[in-house]
């Protein structure tokens, strides 16, 4: 009951049928929220109770609209909450957003220590150029060295001419061994030309493995950056895999070409190198032929100059039998000096001879030193040819097992962006459905909250109805009484107890019709509790299954969490594995350069003679065996 209904109902004044005001008399509320009538003229006391048309508020409707709208506030936390996590999901797909652009600006630095790394094997290439040509420096050496032994051949002839002119029983035997040493010096010559076009042959192989070696590691290093690039891509492509996509071919398309390019000039240098080594060839053979015939040329002209010799000494020996027949007395006189004279000239010739095999054994014995020497530097050639070819066979596997990676990557990339784009479609279909029943229900919500409010006001014009149903009853009730005074004045005592009892009988039959109402009214809001029981049962089922859901999201975005944490954590084991097996690459090609560096000053240093006559290297230089 409201105040200003209070204050009406005590402001009101009844009346009489006839207009005529009441007579004077308060109503009193008691303590239990009853109404009670006091007259002050007739002071009968007329405190009624009426339970059936009580007022009391209805504490049970607004509890359940309480709790209704705590639901409403609890399903808006719950949203809340969602949108937070998607807000931090957006800052985690940020921050992937900025280590994919950090991981491109590390791709860009990588290209450009990859453009480092070849500006060097360039230079190295200059380099083993200039050892080309120190090589032919030593092959010019060793040609003049043979032009050497060439002077001292012809010088070695000579003296035999002149041996033959003084002594003449020893003449064919020494010819014989001059003829020995000169097929000796021939056969060592050979066998220089030979070493020498092995050699050859062999650095043009060890340049050429050289350059395969520089492919390799060209190729080695680029698919590195590759697959370092596709790995560490990973993360960033997991929330932009369609995007991507082409960006990634067509980048990867120019890395080919790139790479066909840089291999196309390798094949152009590679074809200049063996076409100016076969011109080398072709003159080194031009000028062997040369020289053989040279040395034919030379070989007849010494069987002439010999022939001529036995000639004239054939004439000379009949002219000095001649001038013995007529000059035999004088030299028996004279046969005692001729004799010690031979003795002498016999002692000198003894003394030459000896000379000559000294010298002939110095020369055999320089021989025999460079052939030791080419032997050496076959060995040193063989180790590092072997050393080459291991390393390129170590590359070739490391290329077929970084293939291998490579495809198994791209597999396992594709089906994980399939398997993450089905998830991400399945998450939003369900997402979408989820707000739909959401909002559902939160219409219903809102519905039910109007029917409510629309049954709250309907009771409360049902109560307004009550109270002025109340008032005009006792109204009635004095009036009649009023009435009953004055009939029972005018009429009597029997015709006013029928009338009253005539009266009594259509109020009952009035206020039977407004108690069955009231029981309808009162059966209808029952039926209305119960449904509205039920409905917030199914609204405490759905809630409980929104609850389910958002626990069971809040699991699958941690595991996501958890398993896109780990692997960030094996990308960057990968990584830095990566990185130190590219320390050590570098590390062990830096010690073979500097091994074959050595390699090259021992060749250098062992081709260098330490005097005219010795081809022995220097003590203090080392030699690898």
């Amino acid at each position: 009951m409201s105040d200003q209904t209070q204050a009406n109902r005590s402001e009101l004044r009844p009346h009489t049928h006839d207009g005529s005001p009441e007579l004077s008399s308060r109503f009193v509320p008691l303590a239990d929220g009853r109404v009670a009538r006091f007259d002050t003229v007739d002071p009968i006391e007329s405190a009624v109770p009426t339970p059936e048309f009580d007022t009391a508020p209805a504490p049970r409707h607004n509890e359940m609209l309480a709790h209704a709208r705590k639901l409403v506030d609890d399903l808006g936390l719950r949203f809340s909450e969602i949108d937070r996590r998607e807000q931090i999901l957006a800052d985690q797909l940020q921050q992937l957003e900025h280590e994919r652009r950090e991981l491109r600006l590390w791709k860009q630095e990588a290209e450009q220590e990859l453009q480092s790394k070849e500006d060097i094997l360039r230079q190295r290439d200059a380099t083993l150029a200039e050892q080309i040509a120190s090589q032919q420096s030593v092959i010019e050496q060793l040609r003049a060295e043979h032009d050497e032994l060439a002077k001292r051949r012809e010088q070695l002839e000579s003296d035999r001419i002149r041996l033959l002119a003084e002594v003449g029983s020893k003449v064919a035997a020494e010819r014989e061994q001059l003829q020995q040493a000169i097929a000796a010096a021939g056969t060592d010559r050979q066998v220089l030309q030979a070493e020498f076009d092995r050699q050859r042959q062999q650095l043009d192989e060890a340049y050429r493995g050289k350059l395969l070696e520089l492919d390799a590691a060209k190729s080695r290093l680029r698919q590195d950056v590759t697959e370092e690039v596709l790995t560490v891509e990973l993360r960033a492509e997991r929330e932009s895999l369609i995007r991507e996509r082409t960006e990634f071919d067509d980048v990867r398309t120019q890395f080919f070409a790139q790479r066909d390019r840089e291999r196309a000039e390798l094949d152009h240098l590679r074809e200049v190198h063996e076409s100016a080594v076969t011109r080398v060839r072709h003159e080194l053979l031009a000028q062997r032929q040369q020289q053989l015939a040279d040395l034919e040329v030379a070989t007849r002209a010494e069987e002439a100059k010999l022939q001529e010799g036995q000639e004239a000494f054939a004439w000379q020996r009949e002219q000095q039998l001649t001038e013995l027949r007529h000059e035999r007395a004088v030299l028996e006189n004279r046969l005692r000096f001729q004799q010690e004279h031979l003795a002498k000239a016999r002692q000198e010739i003894e003394a030459a001879q000896n000379e000559f095999r000294r010298e002939s054994q110095r020369a055999r014995g320089q021989l025999e030193e460079g052939d030791a020497i080419i032997r050496l530097r076959q060995s040193q050639l063989d180790r590092v040819r072997a050393l080459l070819e291991e390393r390129e066979r170590s590359v070739n596997r490391e290329r077929e097992m970084l293939f291998k990676s490579q495809r198994a990557f791209e597999q396992f990339t594709e089906h994980d962006r399939e398997r993450i784009k089905l998830e991400r479609e399945e998450w939003d279909h369900e997402r979408g459905g989820q707000l739909a029943d959401l909002r559902r229900q939160q219409d219903m919500l809102a519905l039910h909250a109007n029917n409510l409010e629309g049954r709250r006001e309907r009771l409360d014009k049902l109560r307004a109805e009550l109270e002025e149903t109340h008032r005009t009853t006792l109204e009635m009730r004095m009036a009649i009484e009023e009435a009953w005074a004055q009939m029972t004045q005018t009429c009597g005592v029997d015709v006013a107890q029928q009338r009253l009892d005539q009266a009594q009988q259509q109020l009952s039959g009035h206020y039977r019709g407004l108690r069955d109402s009231l029981i309808e009214q009162r059966h209808e809001l029952d039926e209305m509790r119960q449904l509205f029981q039920t409905q917030r049962d199914e609204f405490r089922a759905e809630q409980q299954t929104l609850s389910e859901w958002a626990a069971s999201q809040d699991r699958t975005l941690r595991t996501r969490e958890g398993d896109l944490q780990t692997q960030a954590e094996q990308l960057d084991v990968r990584e830095s594995a990566w990185r130190s097996a590219s320390q050590r690459w570098i590390n062990e090609k830096i010690e073979a350069e500097a091994v074959i560096r050595d390699l090259l000053q021992q060749l250098t240093s062992l081709t260098e003679p330490t005097s005219p006559v010795s081809m022995w290297p220097h003590p203090s230089m080392p030699v690898y065996e």
